[in-house]
């Protein structure tokens, strides 16, 4: 367990070594956590609006009759339906802009935390590295979802379109869950050797990080069990309306303590790859 202490210490040690740019780190965070919370609110509302006025029994029931009152509710119908459609491509593809743009700025900066030997930027240096970090995230996150979004959507509308009994569309999407859990600690994996300057080196550690993967997911439990414990007990005082504030310091503290993991994993998978063997403990 040393090396995970280790891990933990170094961790420390480097946000002590430039609270300014942790600080900064953590604004930024605040910022596209706010931001990704403010649009998939305002798309929900949307989305919600829409929902009641296609369950509107009205609606459905002056449908059986013949009139122009039929065709108009119909029309209606057809158009709160195409517009929740509308509604949730925008949402996806704006979610997905402001993570690859808000995420991959999050895990350059966290990189070029660690990496920063002084307080003094370089900023010629600083900008260029940030540049190929982003790209390397951005095209990481495209080359690893892309094919499993399009692979899902076509098996999902598949099983939709043909009426599948409801536990074998329940088996199907518990797999798919699983395989997009399994890819994105792949991707976390990837995204921890971003410094690495070319795509060949890159490509090297993220093998050699897979080959110590028994080490990786002790990292992986811990950030996760903190994470997850946070989120569970900020759901619970957000159904209780007297810890309302406390719900506020909770989500505030699940913002710091997904900065901390970030920076965590990174110099956890950074010594993992350099200093432990491949072989099992």
């Amino acid at each position: 367990m040393n090396f995970l202490k280790n891990n933990i210490k170094e961790t420390a040690q480097t946000i002590t070594k430039h609270k300014k740019f942790f600080i900064l780190l953590l604004l930024l965070q605040i910022f596209v956590f706010t931001l990704f919370a403010i649009v998939t609110f305002n798309y929900a509302i949307k989305i919600i609006s829409n929902l009641e006025t296609l369950t509107n029994p009205t609606l459905h029931q002056d449908l059986n009759t013949n009139s122009e009152q039929q065709l108009q509710n119909a029309l209606h119908l057809t158009t709160q339906f195409t517009q929740i459609i509308d509604n949730l491509i925008s949402m996806s593809i704006t979610l997905t802009l402001i993570y690859l743009l808000g995420n991959g700025l999050l895990w350059s900066l966290s990189h070029e935390l660690i990496t920063q030997n002084n307080n003094k930027i370089q900023w010629k240096t600083f900008l260029k590295n940030l540049s190929q970090q982003w790209l390397k995230f951005i095209t990481t996150t495209l080359l690893i979802f892309t094919p499993f979004v399009i692979l899902a959507y076509y098996i999902l509308t598949y099983n939709i379109n043909h009426a599948i009994a409801p536990e074998t569309f329940a088996t199907i999407l518990k797999s798919l869950i699983t395989i997009k859990i399994i890819l994105y600690l792949f991707f976390l994996l990837c995204c921890a050797h971003l410094f690495e300057q070319s795509w060949k080196k890159y490509l090297q550690q993220i093998i050699t990080s897979f080959k110590k993967i028994h080490y990786i997911l002790l990292t992986t439990a811990i950030n996760l069990l903190l994470l997850t414990s946070t989120i569970y007990v900020i759901y619970l005082t957000i159904t209780i309306p007297q810890l309302e504030t406390l719900s506020i310091i909770l989500t505030f503290l699940f913002i710091i303590l997904l900065t901390f993991t970030r920076l965590f994993w990174i110099v956890s998978l950074k010594n993992i790859t350099i200093t432990l063997p491949n072989q099992k403990p």
